[in-house]
């Protein structure tokens, strides 16, 4: 987790979504532009994330992990 505090979001674009057991769940394919504050460089990643609704606390939950930071495309 500390790692991802030298990153700092720069753009947030969703390229697909798909909607799931009856709305519960959603994937989506997003591009993330990070800027690494120690290599003073930008790095684009591409993430698949797949969300679902819970409804005990009824807010929808990240369920496939944080992105990876020092991926390459």
């Amino acid at each position: 987790m500390d790692r991802l505090r030298l990153f700092r979001v720069t753009a947030y674009t969703v390229r697909s979504t798909g909607v799931f057991d009856e709305g519960l769940t959603t994937r989506q394919v997003v591009e993330i532009k990070l800027f690494n504050a120690n290599q003073a460089v930008e790095r684009t990643i591409i993430h698949e994330q797949e969300w679902r609704y819970h409804e005990d606390v009824k807010r929808w939950l990240l369920h496939s992990g944080l992105p990876d930071p020092t991926q390459r495309l």
